[in-house]
């Protein structure tokens, strides 16, 4: 069950980098604030088992 946008609301990143002598370092990040997330599995594990046949059987 998914409720609200899955889009986030807000998004974007950055980057800087650095050299000295013969030293590189280099970073970058990246953000979205304001998205839901679906979890298929979690929901799949949390349902009741509707027949005898199924309880009981492995995950994936």
């Amino acid at each position: 069950m998914r409720k609200g946008n899955v889009l986030p609301k807000l998004y974007g990143g950055f980057s800087t980098s650095l050299r000295v002598l013969d030293f590189d370092f280099s970073a970058s990040f990246d953000y979205q604030i304001g998205d839901k997330v679906t979890d298929n599995r979690y929901a799949s594990l949390m349902t009741p088992n509707e027949t005898s046949a199924s309880a009981g059987s492995q995950l994936p």
